[in-house]
């Protein structure tokens, strides 16, 4: 699970970066829709882990 934890934020944080080039507004739809599935997924981690 932490494995899992610590790939979410590096992907979160290559997200993060191409958010801030200049994208098209497709595209910067579909990497800030990935990053809200990214978030909720590691909430879901994170209370696992705390239990």
């Amino acid at each position: 699970m932490n494995e899992r934890i610590g790939q979410i934020y590096d992907r979160l944080n290559e997200i993060n970066h191409f958010l801030n080039k200049d994208l098209t507004p497709e595209v910067r739809r579909t990497y800030k829709k990935e990053k809200n599935e990214l978030y909720a997924e590691l909430a879901k981690l994170k209370e696992q882990e705390n239990k």
